[in-house]
């Protein structure tokens, strides 16, 4: 079953990569709308990861393995955007740095403000300066990004665990790991 799910997490974390580089040379890369597009390829692999390893298993899953499915699927993707994203900013253009700053420090202000800081008090100016800080990319900015990455993908993936789990009528038994239709 992981076979599955490894497989299909490189497929949608290629296709993310390709299409986080087609946003890159159309000058789209910081554009929210855009980039939530990769979302929806990681939903869409996760989701045919579980439906193959459902119809491996006769058509019956339970929500344990949906949810690994869906999971491993998603941290596979995801590890791919991580480090493409990393070497985009720190290796391929350094300059888009600048504009994750500026962007990040826009947003920052309108949260601060929104909730009722002032400009140019002690509170504001400090996390104005921890949000540019958390900005510029690192290894350790990176690996805390992909384990938040991964506390959302586990979000995702225990609906996905719900949604397509299919257990077993109560009249098929295993036996020998041979299933069996029991005469009642």
């Amino acid at each position: 079953m992981e076979k599955n799910s490894v497989k299909y997490g490189v497929i949608a974390g290629l296709i993310s990569v390709l299409y986080a580089l087609l946003l890159y040379f159309t000058d789209q890369t910081f554009n929210m709308a855009l980039g939530s597009v990769s979302l929806v390829i990681s939903l869409y692999f996760m989701w045919k990861a579980c439906q193959d390893d459902r119809t491996l298993q006769g058509g019956f899953a339970s929500f344990r393995e949906m949810f690994s499915s869906a999971f491993i699927t998603y941290a596979v993707a995801t590890i791919f955007a991580v480090i493409f994203q990393y070497v985009l900013l720190t290796m391929i253009d350094p300059g888009l740095v600048d504009i994750q700053v500026e962007k990040t420090m826009e947003q920052t202000a309108k949260i601060l403000e929104w909730g009722g800081l002032e400009e140019g008090s002690a509170e504001y100016e400090k996390a104005l300066a921890d949000a540019e800080q958390e900005a510029i990319p690192s290894l350790k900015g990176s690996l805390f990004g992909y384990m938040g990455a991964l506390i959302f993908g586990a979000l995702i993936s225990l609906i996905f665990g719900a949604a397509m789990k299919k257990n077993k009528p109560p009249h098929i038994a295993v036996d020998d790991e041979t299933e069996h239709l029991i005469e009642k």
